[in-house]
Formats: C-alpha cells, sequence, structure tokens
C-alpha cells in the first residue's frame, strides 16, 4: 500500500466529519461499492472525481466522507484533492495552506511537497495551494505528471471539482480520472437537466469513464439514497 509523503502541516477534518456521523454507515457502504469498481481494462480505479450539477450539493462533503470511510477500511490510502477553483472549502477553512495542486501545475513545487498529512490515518490532502486566479499550465504533460505522482503516493486519488462546466479547467482534467460520482440533491434529482452522462463524455473527449451518481440530502443531512449507481460513459 503506498504511503503519501507528507509535509509538516496537518489538517483537522473532525469537525467537518463528525458533522456527518448519521450517515458514516452509507459512506461506508459506498466506500465499498467504489473499491469494486473496476477500468474497463479490469483494474481497480484509482482516479475518481466528484462533482455535481449545481452548487451546495454537498460535493466536498460527500468527496472528504467518502475519502476518510476508505482510509479508515485500513487497507487503503487516499489523496483528497481540492480542484474546485470557484469555491474551495480549503481555502475558506483552513487559509494559507502551502503550496497544492495549482502549485504544482505551474511547476513551483514537485507534487509531492503539496500532500499535506490530515488527522485521519491513511488520509492526506491536497490543496489549491494558489489563488483561484492564478494562471496555471493545463498542458497535458503537466497534468500526467501531477496525477501520476499522485497515484504513486496512495491507493486512491479523490479529486474534489467544481460544478460541471465546459471551463478549461474541467476540459484539462476529466480525461486524467478513472470515474466520476455525480452528487445530486432531492431537488437536482428531479430537475430535468440534459443527459449528464453525455455532458461528462463529451469532458472526457470520448473516452470511456465510469460513472455513478450518489443521490444526498445534503441540508437534510439524510441521503434518499447512499449507493452508487454505475453507468458506462463513453
Amino acid at each position: 500500500m503506498p504511503q503519501p509523503t507528507a509535509s509538516t502541516a496537518s489538517f483537522d477534518l473532525n469537525p467537518e466529519l463528525k458533522r456527518w456521523t448519521m450517515l458514516a454507515q452509507d459512506f461506508q457502504r459506498l466506500a465499498m461499492q467504489i473499491l469494486r469498481v473496476t477500468t474497463y481494462q479490469g483494474t481497480p480505479i484509482r482516479r475518481l472525481g466528484v462533482t455535481s450539477l449545481a452548487r451546495q450539493a454537498g460535493t466536498t462533503s460527500v468527496a472528504m466522507q467518502l475519502a476518510a470511510a476508505i482510509s479508515n477500511s485500513g487497507n487503503h490510502s487516499v489523496i483528497l484533492v481540492d480542484a474546485n477553483r470557484k469555491y474551495s472549502w480549503f481555502d475558506r477553512e483552513f487559509p494559507g495552506n502551502g503550496p497544492g495542486f495549482l502549485s504544482a501545475l505551474s511547476g513551483d513545487v514537485e507534487i509531492a511537497d503539496c500532500i499535506h498529512s490530515t488527522t485521519i490515518s491513511g488520509l492526506s490532502v491536497v490543496t489549491l495551494g494558489k489563488p483561484v486566479w492564478a494562471n496555471v499550465d493545463y498542458g497535458e504533460q503537466s497534468l500526467s505528471d501531477v496525477f501520476e505522482g499522485l497515484s504513486e503516493h496512495a491507493d486512491l486519488v479523490i479529486v474534489d471539482l467544481p460544478v460541471i462546466d465546459n471551463s478549461d479547467h474541467n476540459l484539462a482534467i476529466f480525461p486524467h480520472l478513472d470515474g466520476v460520482l455525480l452528487v445530486l440533491t432531492p431537488r437536482l434529482a428531479q430537475l430535468k437537466f440534459a443527459d449528464p452522462i453525455k455532458h461528462l463524455s463529451s469532458l472526457t473527449n470520448g473516452s470511456r469513464k465510469q460513472y455513478g451518481q450518489y443521490r444526498s440530502s445534503h441540508r437534510e443531512r439524510s441521503p434518499i439514497g447512499s449507493r452508487m449507481e454505475p453507468h458506462s460513459c463513453q
């Protein structure tokens, strides 16, 4: 099991995790489902994005709870990457948090130097590391180097993404993921959006990905369905 190279900074995620204690078993079940998902080549997924169709769906909370549940299984190390350039929870809760994802893309530091420890055993985080408006290199080689470096230091990389759109940020990152988990609140689940799977496929340049939905009721703190509903994204 790869062990993350942690910097001296340690992030206390317990207060946020405790807010969802009543859903701990739901996230454990979801974690087990995620760990059983494989790529189309039959290998376990190593890089999972978490996103939604709109803000305030609880995407960051779901990503964090899922990462903690997987790391708590005792058999898997996890790195949670903050790639939400629009509304970063980590920047708000831990200002001045050191080098991170955007720092590595800019070539300022190696990605290994951006991995920070947390209060959860087996779980590390990579913050944004730069202001959301900073210019970064989204070149294929830069992204490949960053994601390959992350995968060298953990069994699973979970990426907290902005809402689905056609920004350069999302267009660059999605092709480097093995799968995507779409977080839906009851309201989002009822709205008649264009086929989200088709839209996700456009963001991955038509490459085949694993796609699933996690239906949560973020504000009510109780899920309307805690299972991952798999689909092919191709």
